[in-house]
């Protein structure tokens, strides 16, 4: 659907913020770009959206040049982590807005308006303003504006950022199921790796201006290609590491028990509770710290000070070759 070729930005004070970033983005997919602040993903969306000009490269929505294109002429909305909802507006006006503004008539309007309302599970609130309206609130309305024009491709900047993470975990759920239910391309920015691994089709991880791997949530985190990726993705265990290679472990592929082919001892120096799991720290005979994620079952768990043997498989172990510098 969209495809961007050897996209660079540059500015003032940050030189080489997009280093010739090239994406393809497909029809109806859930891509997400993750990355820590100041990699580049944000750059990357606002140019998709029209906000910023590329220094060099080109973006193809369906084959067709859109560089030209003002960014109120691209078929494309953006949802922003503020919510930038019209404080004035009702949230009928607010999410009839772009409506308004293609001249749609009123009762199309006010249809389209209720449909999308009813969408996001809140029929009842359109006679209200912005303030009164919590902020999973506000950001489902935002949505529904969004939406309501149906955009070929929809550009969301972090969108949860502001919300505590009950409500951010909710959403989480909310949209992906509309996206699924309607079909439409999502571009989400974010740099949670937990919301990128549970939404997303595809994800492209960022570091320095550019694209690390881009893959399957499944592939990133089983198998990434580079230390970056390895290391961005979840706590591992580094079990050796050369100038060449390095082997690292998932917690949860620890078992608390001799069970594997790879057995060792230790003593256990912290446990925390994590929902329904805990993070046990133990540091074996030789020294070396690990962490192993453990199953909270009602009185299993490890207390500190406790020495246990801990084992693993060695099929489990990732292995990602070190890039040249």
């Amino acid at each position: 659907m969209l495809e961007a070729i050897q996209i660079s930005k540059s500015f003032p004070q940050s030189p080489h913020v997009l280093r010739q970033v090239s994406l393809s983005i497909r029809d109806g997919e859930f891509m997400t770009l993750l990355g820590p602040s100041g990699c580049g993903k944000t750059t990357f969306l606002r140019c998709v959206a029209g906000l910023e000009t590329p220094d060099e490269g080109q973006l193809l929505l369906k084959s067709k040049s859109i560089l030209e294109l003002p960014a109120q002429s691209r078929p494309f909305h953006m949802v922003f982590q503020k919510y930038a909802l019209f404080p004035h507006m009702s949230v009928f006006e607010n999410i009839e807005f772009s409506l308004k503004n293609r001249k749609v008539d009123s009762q199309t309007r006010r249809k389209r308006a209720q449909e999308l309302l009813e969408m996001m599970q809140m029929p009842e609130f359109g006679d209200r303003k912005p303030a009164s309206l919590s902020g999973g609130q506000a950001q489902r309305v935002a949505l529904a504006r969004a939406l309501a024009d149906q955009p070929q491709m929809l550009l969301l900047d972090e969108p949860f950022s502001a919300l505590d993470e009950k409500i951010r975990v909710q959403l989480r759920s909310e949209m992906k199921s509309l996206q699924k239910k309607l079909g439409l391309t999502f571009l989400f920015v974010t740099h949670d790796q937990q919301e990128a691994l549970q939404m997303s089709d595809r994800i492209a991880v960022w570091n320095q201006g550019g694209i690390e791997q881009l893959g399957t949530p499944s592939d990133l985190f089983y198998k990434p290609e580079t230390v970056f990726v390895a290391e961005f993705l979840g706590q591992k265990n580094v079990i050796s590491k050369n100038e060449f290679e390095v082997c690292y472990l998932n917690p949860e592929k620890i078992f608390l028990n001799a069970k594997g082919e790879v057995i060792k001892s230790g003593e256990v120096i912290l446990s925390s509770m994590v929902g329904p799991y805990s993070e046990v720290r133990v540091r074996d005979e030789q020294g070396q710290g690990w962490l192993i994620y453990v199953e909270n079952v009602q009185g299993s768990q490890v207390r500190v000070g406790e020495k246990i043997q801990f084992s693993y498989q060695k099929a489990d172990i990732l292995k990602v070759r070190v890039s040249p510098s």
